[in-house]
């Protein structure tokens, strides 16, 4: 009887330990912390990051004035956040008639950091950077 309720708990550990660490691999959502007094439009592209492949995409998220939006991940376990479009909007989070920029870590032929007007008045430039694999800044 001792046996069998040690191996149950050494099973339970271990299924613990295998779900713990299949957690841990998934892909974490990418924190966009917006600074300025306005709103964009964020896509982010995730990718293998040993050969590009196996992409994926969040779809279109309003980041509000002022906040930090997660934005979930999109694929699996091995894919890390690889670029990201950034769209001035205006307050109802429709994208304005200047153009976005394209940020990017791996894969794909765009900076880490780029810049762009937006076509609020209280924003008439801003910058948006990959800060760290999970977390994007625009300012």
């Amino acid at each position: 009887m001792k046996t069998l309720l040690s191996t149950k708990r050494a099973l339970a550990l271990m299924a613990f330990t295998l779900l713990s660490v299949m957690s841990y691999a998934q892909s974490a959502s990418v924190m966009v912390t917006n600074t300025t007094d306005c709103y964009y439009i964020v896509e982010v592209r995730a990718k293998s990051p040993n050969n590009c492949a196996n992409a994926c995409t969040t779809g279109q998220v309003c980041i509000p004035p002022n906040s930090v939006t997660p934005i979930s991940p999109c694929g699996g376990t091995k894919l890390e956040w690889a670029g990201a479009g950034i769209t001035p909007a205006d307050p109802n989070c429709r994208a304005c008639s200047n153009l976005g920029i394209t940020i990017a870590r791996f894969c794909y032929n765009f900076p880490i950091k780029d810049g762009g007007a937006h076509c609020d008045s209280k924003c008439r430039s801003y910058i948006a950077e990959f800060t760290s694999p999970t977390d994007i800044r625009i300012y």
